[in-house]
């Protein structure tokens, strides 16, 4: 791992532990869009120390694309969250080892 990939995991990594207290008294729908703010950050740190696959990418425009709607319209982004959950427990299942 390139020291900018390990710093950006450990900047990732405590920025979630250290939200975890806050995402004990917040809204549900607004911890899920700071996991996936984590998530996005992981894909950004890994595609600039070029690894890039293409799921994770369009994942992450989608995410950009998306993610306002967890306060503007929290429906709408619960369904936006299953949607995303589903394509990637698909894509996962894809990428085992047969």
């Amino acid at each position: 791992m390139t020291k900018s990939l390990n710093s950006d995991m450990f900047d990732t990594v405590a920025s979630m532990v250290t939200a975890a207290p806050v995402v004990l008294s917040e809204l549900p729908v607004l911890g899920a869009a700071r996991m996936l703010f984590a998530v996005k950050t992981i894909i950004l740190a890994l595609e600039e120390n070029g690894f890039v696959d293409d799921f994770l990418r369009q994942a992450r425009v989608d995410f950009d694309r998306e993610s306002t709607l967890a306060m503007s319209d929290p429906a709408a982004f619960r369904r936006w969250v299953g949607e995303l959950s589903a394509r990637f427990t698909a894509e996962a299942a894809t990428r085992q080892p047969t």
